[in-house]
């Protein structure tokens, strides 16, 4: 079964990224191609963190605390990964940084929110594909 799973996964069709969708980090707003930071593929992570709120979510917490420690060894493997949110940037630095995350977290500038886990290709082009989304 979960081989079936995996094979049917791989089929699903990636789909071109025509959106610009621009995110504030604290290098300044930048496009999702730019969230790569020199890698082919891109993790992205919905950080569930409320405008206006101490902390965010108890859950995304817990594995951002168990994320960090992977990106090493995710970066070995070609990937950058991200957490997304919608509180302030500000207050998504305040919050990482008293949590001692190395974690990359991004605020998107007037995008919906995008739930869950979607993963991007970047390819030679500079072109940039949804892979795979849960």
């Amino acid at each position: 079964m979960r081989d079936q799973v995996a094979r049917e996964r791989r089929a699903l069709p990636w789909v071109r990224v025509e959106k610009n969708h621009v995110f504030d980090t604290p290098q300044g707003r930048r496009s999702v191609a730019e969230l790569f930071d020199g890698q082919r593929q891109l993790v992205v992570q919905h950080f569930m963190f409320t405008p206006g709120a101490e902390q965010g979510c108890s859950h995304c917490s817990y594995m951002a605390d168990h994320t960090d420690g992977a990106l090493a060894h995710l970066a070995q493997r070609d990937v950058t990964f991200v957490a997304v949110s919608r509180a302030a940037l500000v207050d998504i630095e305040r919050f990482r940084h008293r949590m001692g995350w190395r974690l990359n977290q991004r605020q998107p500038i007037k995008n919906p929110d995008m739930p869950g886990v979607r993963v991007f290709y970047k390819d030679d082009d500079g072109v940039v594909y949804r892979s795979y989304s849960t």
